[in-house]
């Protein structure tokens, strides 16, 4: 029989983005940060990129699809530089529609998604919250692509802006594969010990992790 430790409620107020675009020898990713004035710089090792973080959440939607993919929907209030430099920068530079395409090998190209890929890390609800000990924090890791239309709002009088924040997420190309180190998780929520591996074909990794 269910009992309270079987209960969830929420989730964490964090959702963590990182820019990522295929490497020079076409095997993986490379990191990079992003300015506020639009300029984008690939980070080397032993550095480390800087989360872009949207931490101002009323409600997170994520919406499970029958290909295996995943699509988050936030219910937010940030609208500051850097996220809507993040969103100007992601928009395609051509206008027009674009269509969605899935190749041979199963890899969707979406025709809404922006001009570079993201890695994004949702801090979700606590498992054995009504517990003492035991406690563990639902971690969804994904690759994909922020929905150009991703900014829209609509402005009132003495009513804070909510811009839109799509996500989908998009299998790893064929002959590729991405490493999130241990370190682009956020130590105070979520307790990672060992890097994050998606392979070609993945999309998103979802486990139940210490908490601190």
């Amino acid at each position: 029989m269910a009992d309270k430790s079987d209960l969830t409620m929420g989730m964490g107020n964090a959702v963590d983005l990182y820019i990522v675009q295929p490497n020079s020898t076409g095997d993986g990713y490379d990191f990079y940060d992003l300015s506020e004035a639009g300029e984008l710089t690939k980070v080397v090792d032993p550095a480390l990129p800087t989360a872009i973080r949207l931490d101002v959440i009323e409600q997170n939607a994520l919406e499970y699809q029958s290909d295996g993919t995943i699509k988050t929907t936030l219910t937010q209030y940030q609208n500051d530089v850097l996220f809507r430099t993040l969103l100007a920068k992601n928009r395609p530079t051509k206008v027009g529609t674009r269509p969605d395409v899935t190749l041979i090998d199963g890899q969707k190209i979406l025709g809404s998604a922006g001009t570079f890929s993201v890695v994004q890390l949702v801090y979700g609800n606590l498992l054995n919250d009504f517990a003492e000990t035991g406690k563990k924090r639902l971690l969804l890791t994904a690759f994909g692509s922020i929905a150009a239309s991703s900014g829209s709002f609509t402005g009132k009088d003495g009513s804070y802006n909510q811009p839109t924040y799509e996500f989908q997420s998009t299998s790893i190309p064929t002959g590729y594969k991405l490493t999130i180190p241990t370190a682009l998780y956020d130590n105070t929520l979520v307790t990672v010990t060992t890097p994050t591996l998606l392979n070609a074909g993945e999309t998103v990794k979802e486990s139940y992790v210490d908490i601190p």
